[in-house]
């Protein structure tokens, strides 16, 4: 039976906008398995940007917390935070967020390279998972000689090179046409399943929706419903 991986215990998250306040999330309760992919739904402004930025302890709730494998990371202090991150989190975001000076090995070794992994074993590791990707023709290529389905991979690559327990996947397919979004997916989804990471994706996308094993759907920043989808 898959272990509980993440678990929001009555999170709620508020915020200024000049005078008014912003209710991101009002006592959210949810558990994220592990190896379970996760869809999360709901219309713009809902908070579901704000759930993924809290798990990944990017935000600090105003009430409740988050467990990680049942320890609370708002007890973590910040270089603790920022292992955590490091060595458990992959993050794939609508705009790719590469680094435009550095070619798809070194974009995606990077996250080894800052955890103290050699350049020729983080190097090595980049290759191999470009290329189970897809990739290995544009392994020695920057972002802007890549087409946006081509980042998207590579960013997929970063995301899994440490092989993180959790894939916080913000908008995947946002700012790809529906062939690539749907190449995209499908790799999310395969990879996760070949690494054995869970994956929480963010999308307005329909065909998206679909795809996971769950789908929450988020409305004011209250979990709406929590559906099983195969």
């Amino acid at each position: 039976m898959p272990q509980p991986l993440v678990r929001f215990a009555e999170v709620s998250k508020s915020y200024y906008r000049g005078a008014e306040e912003i209710h991101a999330l009002r006592n959210v309760t949810l558990t994220i398995e592990e190896g379970s992919f996760i869809v999360i739904t709901g219309p713009s402004g809902s908070g579901k940007s704000t759930l993924l930025h809290v798990a990944a302890s990017l935000d600090m709730p105003n009430k409740g917390t988050v467990f990680f494998r049942e320890e609370d990371i708002f007890s973590f202090t910040n270089r603790e935070q920022a292992r955590f991150r490091r060595q458990n989190l992959g993050f794939v975001f609508q705009f790719f967020n590469l680094i435009p000076t550095l070619n798809a090995i070194q974009n995606t070794s990077l996250p080894l390279l800052l955890d103290g992994v050699s350049k020729r074993n983080a190097d090595a590791r980049a290759e191999e998972l470009l290329s189970s990707l897809g990739m290995e023709d544009r392994l020695q290529h920057k972002p802007h000689e890549m087409s946006g389905g081509q980042m998207q991979r590579v960013a997929v690559a970063r995301a899994l090179i440490a092989n993180p327990a959790l894939i916080l996947a913000d908008e995947p397919t946002g700012n790809l046409d529906s062939e690539s979004g749907a190449e995209v997916l499908a790799l999310l989804k395969k990879a996760a399943k070949d690494h054995g990471a869970a994956v929480a994706l963010v999308t307005h996308d329909t065909e998206a929706a679909e795809i996971g094993d769950r789908r929450i759907s988020i409305q004011d920043g209250r979990v709406m419903s929590s559906v099983l989808t195969s």
